[in-house]
């Protein structure tokens, strides 16, 4: 058996693990920020009074919340 052969393929393994465990958890920082993010745009929502603005504001939420969903399919 070569032992170096499988060592090395046990460290590239080891790196992707790695790789991905860092991936995943930069993807869950984007989902917590977007969240806190939506939070504050729906209260700024509540809030406004002029039309236009409303519909932007909550043009921006939908964005956030498609690409949050987005993300997670990633993470899975």
């Amino acid at each position: 058996m070569n032992f170096d052969k499988l060592i090395n393929e046990m460290q590239e393994l080891q790196n992707k693990v790695l790789k991905y465990e860092t991936r995943i958890k930069n993807i869950e920082n984007i989902i917590i920020s977007f969240d806190k993010e939506i939070l504050k745009l729906e209260k700024k929502y509540d809030k406004e009074l002029n039309e236009i603005d409303k519909a932007i504001l909550k043009l921006k939420i939908v964005i956030l919340k498609e690409t949050i969903d987005k993300l997670k399919l990633q993470e899975d």
